[in-house]
């Protein structure tokens, strides 16, 4: 085993632990037959060695460097097929080894929940391939996106990267960090710690593509951990009178960590007195969900405003024509909003709450 591990050194080539004891077992049993006289006739394994020589050069020289430290050292001579064999091994080893896969980033706010969800996926499934990025609270979104766009291209395989992500600006980051890069990027939102580990585990699959890596976990997300919401949905509704100042006062505590020129209390109100007209217009489904969506990306999108650092997207005019009822209704809404804080909105800011209503909605007016 450790002439094994010295070459795979001395020639940079991957050779993981089991590969190792796997292959000095096989050349142990030989060596132990060569010992006793066995004899072998390579003729008929030789002849067809040559058509694949030049695909498994670097094998090659990999097995003859073994074949070449065994015989020097055990004093031993292996047969000459032996070599063909070594490389054929190593050659289905590295292939597996360097099968390209989904790139997995895990983007949320806060201090730790991005690497617990990772570092939980990864520890489950014994692998280092989900990596979690955290958005302290004091950290500017612009700074966040550079670091998210370094992590997806250092850890992008060739088949792209999907964005796990909890709320708010990081939803959009995948459209930037592709139109910025040309990496493709699937993002998928309000992430859990069951949705990691199967984004995780898929994202492995030699086959998988990122789109269906995306379809399959957005399709599964309603049943994936579905008991444990099911008990907080009944819990929140046992609780929730006794409990509404309280949690008022916890959510505009966090809202504030978030914001730099904005009072929480007061945009709390605001927009909790424009998510109250959305209701009377689209039959809004699991209205407390939407509320803190609606409530955390649209202060954000106010902020972005201020500090001039509005999202844009190619798909902006294609998303208004689909709907452009809604995207009439957003833009009489954001009106007062705008004369408040002498910003002006982008388009491009206002097709992201409209997709917000429409995935948390049916159409009514």
């Amino acid at each position: 085993m450790n002439i094994l591990k010295k070459i795979s050194q001395v020639n940079h080539y991957h050779l993981d632990e089991s590969n190792i004891k796997s292959l000095a077992l096989h050349l142990d049993t030989l060596i132990e037959k060569i010992s006793e006289g066995y004899s072998f006739r390579d003729n008929s394994f030789l002849e067809h060695k040559q058509q694949s020589d030049i695909e498994l050069e670097k094998e090659l020289a990999v097995a003859e460097h073994i074949c070449r430290e065994i015989s020097d050292q055990l004093e031993v001579e292996l047969p000459e097929s032996e070599k063909y064999f070594i490389s054929l091994y190593l050659k289905a080893m590295n292939e597996k080894y360097t099968e390209k896969k989904i790139g997995v980033l895990i983007l949320t706010h806060g201090n730790a929940a991005a690497t617990d969800f990772a570092a939980t996926a990864n520890q489950l499934l014994n692998v280092e391939h989900a990596v979690g990025l955290n958005m302290p609270l004091s950290q500017s979104v612009g700074e966040t996106l550079e670091k998210a766009t370094a992590i997806v291209q250092k850890i992008d395989q060739g088949k792209g990267v999907i964005l796990l992500s909890d709320m708010g600006s990081l939803n959009m980051f995948g459209d930037i960090i592709t139109k910025k890069t040309g990496i493709p990027t699937g993002t998928i939102t309000m992430v859990t710690t069951p949705m990691a580990i199967e984004a995780t585990r898929k994202a492995l699959l030699p086959k998988m593509t990122l789109q269906q890596l995306a379809e399959d976990i957005v399709e599964q997300s309603g049943y994936i951990g579905n008991s444990v919401q099911e008990f907080q949905e009944k819990n929140l509704e046992e609780t929730s009178g006794i409990f509404e100042d309280d949690r008022r006062r916890k959510i505009i505590c966090i809202l504030e960590e978030s914001l730099i020129f904005l009072d929480g209390t007061t945009i709390y109100d605001l927009l909790e007195t424009e998510a109250h007209k959305i209701c009377e217009h689209y039959q809004i489904d699991h209205y407390e969900d939407f509320w803190i969506k609606f409530l955390f990306h649209t202060s954000n999108m106010i902020e972005r405003a201020i500090r001039k650092e509005q999202f844009l997207r190619e798909e902006t005019t294609g998303i208004i024509q689909r709907n452009p009822s809604l995207y009439d209704f957003l833009r009489e809404m954001l009106t007062p909003i705008e004369n408040r804080f002498a910003i002006s909105i982008e388009d491009s800011e206002v097709t992201f709450l409209m997709e917000l209503i429409e995935v948390n909605s049916e159409m009514i007016a």
